[in-house]
Protein backbone atom coordinates (compact mmCIF):
# COMPACT_ATOMS: atom_id res chain seq x y z
CA UNK A 1 0.00 0.00 0.00
CA UNK A 2 2.90 2.34 0.82
CA UNK A 3 4.50 1.78 -2.59
CA UNK A 4 1.14 2.44 -4.23
CA UNK A 5 0.66 5.71 -2.35
CA UNK A 6 4.11 6.96 -3.37
CA UNK A 7 3.27 6.83 -7.09
CA UNK A 8 2.88 10.33 -8.67
CA UNK A 9 -0.36 9.36 -10.44
CA UNK A 10 -1.90 8.07 -7.21
CA UNK A 11 -0.80 11.19 -5.34
CA UNK A 12 -2.43 13.32 -8.04
CA UNK A 13 -5.76 11.52 -7.63
CA UNK A 14 -5.51 11.76 -3.83
CA UNK A 15 -4.87 15.51 -4.06
CA UNK A 16 -7.84 15.88 -6.40
CA UNK A 17 -10.02 13.80 -4.09
CA UNK A 18 -9.05 15.72 -0.96
CA UNK A 19 -9.73 19.04 -2.68
CA UNK A 20 -13.21 18.01 -3.89
CA UNK A 21 -14.10 15.39 -1.33
CA UNK A 22 -14.71 13.07 -4.27
CA UNK A 23 -13.12 11.78 -7.46
CA UNK A 24 -14.74 10.43 -10.63
CA UNK A 25 -14.22 7.08 -12.33
CA UNK A 26 -13.27 8.92 -15.52
CA UNK A 27 -10.44 10.77 -13.77
CA UNK A 28 -9.19 7.52 -12.26
CA UNK A 29 -9.26 5.82 -15.65
CA UNK A 30 -7.44 8.74 -17.26
CA UNK A 31 -4.75 9.35 -14.63
CA UNK A 32 -3.83 5.88 -13.40
CA UNK A 33 -1.30 3.92 -15.51
CA UNK A 34 -2.29 0.60 -17.10
CA UNK A 35 -0.03 -1.35 -14.75
CA UNK A 36 -2.41 -0.36 -11.94
CA UNK A 37 -5.69 -0.37 -13.90
CA UNK A 38 -5.10 -3.86 -15.26
CA UNK A 39 -3.78 -5.47 -12.08
CA UNK A 40 -4.98 -6.59 -8.66
CA UNK A 41 -3.58 -3.35 -7.23
CA UNK A 42 -6.69 -1.51 -8.41
CA UNK A 43 -8.58 -2.97 -5.44
CA UNK A 44 -5.85 -1.74 -3.08
CA UNK A 45 -6.17 1.67 -4.70
CA UNK A 46 -9.92 1.85 -4.03
CA UNK A 47 -9.30 0.73 -0.46
CA UNK A 48 -6.76 3.52 -0.07
CA UNK A 49 -9.29 6.13 -1.22
CA UNK A 50 -11.87 4.78 1.21
CA UNK A 51 -9.41 4.98 4.06
CA UNK A 52 -8.77 8.63 3.19
CA UNK A 53 -12.48 9.42 3.09
CA UNK A 54 -12.51 10.11 -0.65
CA UNK A 55 -15.80 9.26 -2.35
CA UNK A 56 -15.73 7.68 -5.82
CA UNK A 57 -18.55 8.99 -8.02
CA UNK A 58 -19.91 8.72 -11.56
CA UNK A 59 -19.95 12.52 -11.94
CA UNK A 60 -18.83 15.34 -9.70
CA UNK A 61 -21.47 16.94 -7.48
CA UNK A 62 -21.57 20.27 -5.64
CA UNK A 63 -22.86 18.77 -2.41
CA UNK A 64 -20.50 18.41 0.53
CA UNK A 65 -19.77 14.74 1.03
CA UNK A 66 -19.26 13.02 4.36
CA UNK A 67 -15.91 11.20 4.60
CA UNK A 68 -16.14 7.51 3.88
CA UNK A 69 -15.81 5.19 6.87
CA UNK A 70 -12.33 3.91 7.56
CA UNK A 71 -11.96 0.27 6.66
CA UNK A 72 -11.37 -2.19 9.49
CA UNK A 73 -7.79 -3.55 9.38
CA UNK A 74 -7.48 -7.17 8.39
CA UNK A 75 -5.78 -8.19 11.66
CA UNK A 76 -8.69 -6.82 13.71
CA UNK A 77 -11.21 -8.76 11.67
CA UNK A 78 -9.60 -12.15 12.20
CA UNK A 79 -10.75 -12.75 15.82
CA UNK A 80 -14.36 -11.87 14.92
CA UNK A 81 -14.28 -14.28 11.99
CA UNK A 82 -12.86 -17.06 14.15
CA UNK A 83 -15.56 -16.43 16.69
CA UNK A 84 -18.26 -16.73 14.04
CA UNK A 85 -16.74 -19.88 12.64
CA UNK A 86 -16.40 -21.35 16.11
CA UNK A 87 -20.02 -20.66 17.00
CA UNK A 88 -21.14 -22.10 13.65
CA UNK A 89 -19.11 -25.25 14.15
CA UNK A 90 -20.35 -25.78 17.72
CA UNK A 91 -23.94 -25.64 16.53
CA UNK A 92 -23.44 -29.06 15.01
CA UNK A 93 -25.40 -28.06 11.89
CA UNK A 94 -24.41 -29.67 8.59
CA UNK A 95 -26.89 -27.61 6.54
CA UNK A 96 -25.26 -27.25 3.06
CA UNK A 97 -26.46 -23.65 2.76
CA UNK A 98 -24.88 -22.66 6.07
CA UNK A 99 -21.69 -24.46 5.13
CA UNK A 100 -21.62 -22.66 1.78
CA UNK A 101 -22.21 -19.24 3.33
CA UNK A 102 -19.54 -19.88 5.93
CA UNK A 103 -16.98 -20.85 3.28
CA UNK A 104 -17.89 -18.10 0.83
CA UNK A 105 -17.38 -15.59 3.63
CA UNK A 106 -13.69 -16.45 3.59
CA UNK A 107 -13.32 -15.35 -0.04
CA UNK A 108 -12.11 -11.81 -0.67
CA UNK A 109 -14.66 -10.17 -3.00
CA UNK A 110 -14.22 -7.04 -5.08
CA UNK A 111 -15.78 -3.84 -3.80
CA UNK A 112 -18.76 -2.13 -5.40
CA UNK A 113 -16.50 0.62 -6.72
CA UNK A 114 -14.19 -1.93 -8.33
CA UNK A 115 -17.15 -3.69 -9.95
CA UNK A 116 -18.46 -0.45 -11.49
CA UNK A 117 -14.97 0.52 -12.61
CA UNK A 118 -14.37 -2.85 -14.29
CA UNK A 119 -17.79 -2.70 -15.96
CA UNK A 120 -16.85 0.66 -17.50
CA UNK A 121 -13.56 -0.77 -18.72
CA UNK A 122 -15.35 -3.76 -20.28
CA UNK A 123 -17.88 -1.49 -22.02
CA UNK A 124 -15.06 0.62 -23.44
CA UNK A 125 -13.27 -2.52 -24.61
CA UNK A 126 -16.42 -3.83 -26.29
CA UNK A 127 -16.69 -0.61 -28.31
CA UNK A 128 -13.09 -0.97 -29.45
CA UNK A 129 -13.74 -4.60 -30.47
CA UNK A 130 -16.91 -3.60 -32.34
CA UNK A 131 -15.11 -0.91 -34.32
CA UNK A 132 -12.30 -3.35 -35.12
CA UNK A 133 -14.76 -5.95 -36.41
CA UNK A 134 -16.70 -3.38 -38.42
CA UNK A 135 -13.52 -2.35 -40.21
CA UNK A 136 -12.90 -5.93 -41.34
CA UNK A 137 -13.57 -6.65 -45.01
CA UNK A 138 -13.43 -10.37 -44.16
CA UNK A 139 -16.51 -10.03 -41.96
CA UNK A 140 -18.43 -8.23 -44.68
CA UNK A 141 -17.39 -10.80 -47.27
CA UNK A 142 -18.63 -13.64 -45.04
CA UNK A 143 -22.03 -11.98 -44.72
CA UNK A 144 -22.27 -11.78 -48.51
CA UNK A 145 -21.17 -15.41 -48.95
CA UNK A 146 -24.12 -16.53 -46.83
CA UNK A 147 -26.69 -15.07 -49.24
CA UNK A 148 -27.26 -18.25 -51.31
CA UNK A 149 -27.85 -20.36 -48.19
CA UNK A 150 -30.26 -17.79 -46.79
CA UNK A 151 -32.23 -17.55 -50.04
CA UNK A 152 -32.46 -21.35 -50.19
CA UNK A 153 -33.67 -21.39 -46.55
CA UNK A 154 -30.73 -23.55 -45.44
CA UNK A 155 -29.86 -20.84 -42.93
CA UNK A 156 -32.37 -18.65 -41.12
CA UNK A 157 -31.60 -14.96 -40.88
CA UNK A 158 -32.44 -14.73 -37.19
CA UNK A 159 -29.81 -17.41 -36.51
CA UNK A 160 -27.16 -15.05 -37.87
CA UNK A 161 -27.95 -11.70 -36.34
CA UNK A 162 -28.63 -10.71 -32.75
CA UNK A 163 -32.33 -11.28 -32.11
CA UNK A 164 -33.54 -11.90 -28.58
CA UNK A 165 -34.32 -15.63 -28.48
CA UNK A 166 -36.75 -15.10 -25.60
CA UNK A 167 -39.36 -13.95 -28.09
CA UNK A 168 -40.49 -16.23 -30.90
CA UNK A 169 -40.88 -14.59 -34.29
CA UNK A 170 -44.05 -15.13 -36.22
CA UNK A 171 -44.12 -15.46 -40.02
CA UNK A 172 -44.57 -11.72 -40.63
CA UNK A 173 -41.74 -10.80 -38.26
CA UNK A 174 -39.41 -13.35 -39.83
CA UNK A 175 -40.23 -11.98 -43.29
CA UNK A 176 -39.54 -8.41 -42.16
CA UNK A 177 -36.27 -9.50 -40.64
CA UNK A 178 -35.22 -11.13 -43.91
CA UNK A 179 -36.06 -7.93 -45.78
CA UNK A 180 -33.99 -5.95 -43.31
CA UNK A 181 -31.08 -8.34 -43.78
CA UNK A 182 -31.15 -8.28 -47.59
CA UNK A 183 -31.59 -4.50 -47.64
CA UNK A 184 -28.43 -4.01 -45.61
CA UNK A 185 -26.47 -6.66 -47.49
CA UNK A 186 -27.36 -4.87 -50.74
CA UNK A 187 -26.09 -1.60 -49.23
CA UNK A 188 -22.86 -3.31 -48.17
CA UNK A 189 -22.33 -4.81 -51.64
CA UNK A 190 -22.85 -1.46 -53.38
CA UNK A 191 -20.64 0.48 -50.99
CA UNK A 192 -17.91 -2.18 -51.13
CA UNK A 193 -17.58 -1.49 -54.86
CA UNK A 194 -17.41 2.27 -54.27
CA UNK A 195 -14.90 1.77 -51.47
CA UNK A 196 -12.58 -0.55 -53.41
CA UNK A 197 -12.65 1.73 -56.46
CA UNK A 198 -11.76 4.78 -54.35
CA UNK A 199 -8.98 2.90 -52.54
CA UNK A 200 -7.41 1.81 -55.82
CA UNK A 201 -7.51 5.34 -57.27
CA UNK A 202 -6.37 7.30 -54.22
CA UNK A 203 -2.94 5.67 -54.37
CA UNK A 204 -2.19 7.55 -57.59
CA UNK A 205 -2.33 10.97 -55.93
CA UNK A 206 -0.35 12.78 -53.25
CA UNK A 207 -2.01 13.55 -49.93
CA UNK A 208 -1.98 17.29 -50.65
CA UNK A 209 -3.77 17.02 -54.00
CA UNK A 210 -7.44 17.83 -54.55
CA UNK A 211 -8.14 14.40 -56.06
CA UNK A 212 -6.70 12.68 -53.00
CA UNK A 213 -9.07 14.62 -50.73
CA UNK A 214 -12.04 13.78 -52.96
CA UNK A 215 -11.33 10.04 -52.86
CA UNK A 216 -10.60 10.23 -49.12
CA UNK A 217 -14.07 11.70 -48.57
CA UNK A 218 -15.59 8.89 -50.65
CA UNK A 219 -13.70 6.27 -48.62
CA UNK A 220 -14.83 7.79 -45.31
CA UNK A 221 -18.44 8.10 -46.47
CA UNK A 222 -18.62 4.53 -47.82
CA UNK A 223 -16.96 3.13 -44.70
CA UNK A 224 -19.49 4.88 -42.46
CA UNK A 225 -22.43 3.60 -44.54
CA UNK A 226 -21.04 0.05 -44.38
CA UNK A 227 -20.53 0.29 -40.61
CA UNK A 228 -24.09 1.50 -40.09
CA UNK A 229 -25.46 -1.33 -42.24
CA UNK A 230 -23.53 -3.93 -40.25
CA UNK A 231 -24.67 -2.40 -36.98
CA UNK A 232 -28.26 -2.68 -38.20
CA UNK A 233 -27.64 -6.34 -38.97
CA UNK A 234 -26.97 -6.72 -35.25
CA UNK A 235 -30.44 -5.40 -34.45
CA UNK A 236 -31.90 -6.25 -31.04
CA UNK A 237 -35.43 -7.55 -30.55
CA UNK A 238 -36.50 -4.21 -29.04
CA UNK A 239 -35.24 -2.26 -32.06
CA UNK A 240 -36.72 -4.82 -34.44
CA UNK A 241 -40.17 -4.38 -32.90
CA UNK A 242 -39.92 -0.60 -33.47
CA UNK A 243 -38.75 -1.21 -37.03
CA UNK A 244 -41.67 -3.58 -37.65
CA UNK A 245 -44.21 -0.96 -36.59
CA UNK A 246 -42.93 1.89 -38.75
CA UNK A 247 -41.64 -0.01 -41.80
CA UNK A 248 -43.42 -0.76 -45.04
CA UNK A 249 -42.60 -3.63 -47.43
CA UNK A 250 -39.97 -2.85 -50.01
CA UNK A 251 -38.86 -4.68 -53.11
CA UNK A 252 -35.32 -5.95 -53.47
CA UNK A 253 -34.25 -7.10 -56.91
CA UNK A 254 -31.43 -9.05 -55.29
CA UNK A 255 -34.02 -11.48 -53.91
CA UNK A 256 -35.35 -12.46 -57.34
Amino acid sequence: MENLQSMPEVQKIISLGKANGEVSYDDINEILPDKILNSEKIDDFFTLLHEMGIEIVEEYTRNTLEPASTLVPKDDSKPARKKKESSASTSGSEDPIKLYLREIGKVSLISGETEVFLAKRIEKGEKIIEETILSSSILRANYIKLLPKIRSKKIKVYDLIRVDKMYALNAEEAHKLEELFFKNILVIQEQEKVLQEAVSKIRKYSETSKKYKEFKEKIDASTEIIHNAIRELGVSQKKFKKFLKRSSPWFLESRK
